[in-house]
C-alpha cells in the first residue's frame, strides 16, 4: 500500500501533498485548526513503525520516535508495480528482496475483500482472503 497525504486550504483548495519517506501507510495526522503540528504514523515493509512531527508551516516532517532494529533497513529496497489482469481488475505487486507480495481484487481500490499472496523465491508461502481490514490501515 502506498498512502498518499494531500493539503488543502480551509476552503478546499488543492495546496500539494505531504513527501512521505517511501512507499508504505501513513495514519494519524489529528489535530485542531491552527495547530502548527501533528504527528503520524508510517510503516513500511522496510520500516517498522516509526513516528514523525509534521511541521504544517514548512510542510516538513522529521522523525520523532522510532524503534531500534538490528540491521540497516536502507539495505531493504521495496519495489511496487501495478499491473492489470485480463477482466481488467487492477493488481498490485510489492517486493522487498526475496519476496513478493500480490494483491488484487479490488483489495486497495475499494473496500471490498481481495486476496493477498506472498512468495520468496518464486514459490509461494502464504495465500488468504484479505477483508476489510487491509482498507482501515489506509
Amino acid at each position: 500500500m502506498k498512502t498518499e497525504v494531500r493539503r488543502y486550504t480551509l476552503d478546499g483548495k488543492a495546496e500539494g501533498v505531504v513527501k512521505l519517506p517511501g512507499i508504505g501507510t501513513a495514519g494519524g495526522f489529528k489535530g485542531d485548526q491552527g495547530d502548527p503540528e501533528t504527528f503520524f504514523i508510517f510503516t513500511s515493509f522496510n520500516t517498522p513503525g516509526v513516528i514523525y512531527r509534521y511541521d504544517v508551516a514548512s510542510n516538513t516532517a522529521r522523525v520523532w520516535a522510532q524503534p531500534k532494529v538490528a540491521i540497516n533497513l536502507n539495505q531493504i529496497a521495496v519495489e511496487q508495480r501495478f499491473y492489470r489482469s485480463k477482466d481488467g481488475t487492477r493488481v498490485y505487486k510489492f517486493q522487498n528482496g526475496n519476496y513478493q507480495y500480490w494483491v488484487w481484487d479490488g483489495t486497495l481500490d475499494s473496500q471490498q475483500s481481495g486476496t493477498v499472496e506472498v512468495y520468496k523465491n518464486n514459490a509461494i508461502q502464504q495465500q488468504y482472503a484479505w477483508f476489510h481490514a487491509l482498507i482501515l490501515c489506509n
